[in-house]
């Protein structure tokens, strides 16, 4: 059913959504608790939608940087050393571009600056980031499923009851106070 939600969204930034389909991707917004920038990442995916790449770029390189760097016990596990010794980003953003680029539309995007850094040391940091991106984008698919009823999820019902603080239909995920979007639509 993703295919189908992918499509309905593959024209946004080219033709104006429907207020139902953005209220629904709104809904999908305010339940995802990754802190990513989910609704930027599936739009640029499905759409090609580029403008909230700085956002996604500044998301990713804080979110590797801090993973590269997060202090992890070595194999005696007495000593603890950050998990990419030789992390930079005069190295690291290269492969951060490169992982977004592979998990968002398949292609390598950039190369390894050989001169800076081992090839597996690149690869380690692109793979992170390339399934950090993979996760969100997998959160916000769910998120979106959920939001159009497809795909029941309890956790997603309470986020979004919290998040609102309004009572939803068990029967139908997208009703608000009481009426569904097609009720409040004839009104």
């Amino acid at each position: 059913m993703s295919l189908q939600l992918d499509q309905r969204y593959a024209r946004f930034g080219t033709a104006r959504l429907r207020d139902e389909e953005v209220l629904l991707a709104s809904m999908a917004s305010a339940v995802c608790q990754s802190g990513a920038p989910s609704a930027e990442l599936y739009f640029a995916h499905v759409a090609g939608y580029v403008a909230g790449m700085p956002a996604i770029a500044q998301w990713a390189i804080a979110a590797t940087t801090a993973w590269a760097n997060e202090r992890v016990a070595g194999p005696t596990g007495q000593r603890r050393k950050p998990r990419v010794q030789s992390f930079d980003l005069s190295w690291g953003a290269s492969a951060i571009q490169a992982g977004l680029a592979l998990s968002l539309w398949g292609v390598a995007g950039s190369n390894q600056p050989a001169h800076l850094v081992s090839a597996p040391t690149w690869r380690k940091v692109r793979d992170h980031a390339r399934d950090l991106t993979a996760a969100a984008l997998e959160e916000y698919t769910h998120a979106l499923e959920w939001s159009w009823g497809i795909e029941p999820d309890r956790l997603l019902d309470l986020r979004w009851q919290q998040a609102c603080r309004l009572r939803i239909s068990r029967k139908d995920p997208c009703a608000i106070g009481g009426s569904t979007l097609a009720e409040r639509a004839t009104r």
